[in-house]
């Protein structure tokens, strides 16, 4: 049954595919957007999955390339390998793990 009320596209972020689905591990810290919706369950449910892992979820997708970017190439990172510095949860999106920032100590 479909909702009659219009749902807000959202994004997350997740570990990078060649890692979750390759294995690739020059992608170990990689990053990945996924909206959430996409991969056939409904977005409530991503959501829910994502805020309950600590992961974060993004307005629009502008917002999530801006903050993929940040977080795989900190300031300080050498070279093309992505060194995203946060943990990647058990619950996945899209069978990939969803990224939890660090968070800095006050």
């Amino acid at each position: 049954m479909s909702s009659s009320k219009p749902h807000r596209r959202a994004w997350t972020i997740v570990q990078h595919s060649a890692y979750g689905y390759r294995g690739d591990p020059q992608f170990a810290r990689g990053l990945e957007i996924r909206r959430l919706g996409g991969h056939g369950e409904p977005p409530a449910v991503e959501l829910a999955r994502v805020n309950q892992a600590g992961g974060v979820v993004l307005s629009s997708y502008t917002a999530a390339v801006e903050f993929e970017e940040a977080e795989a190439y900190p300031l300080g990172t050498n070279g093309a390998t992505p060194q995203a510095p946060g943990r990647f949860s058990d619950k996945t999106v899209d069978g990939l793990r969803i990224y939890i920032p660090a968070v800095e100590a006050a």
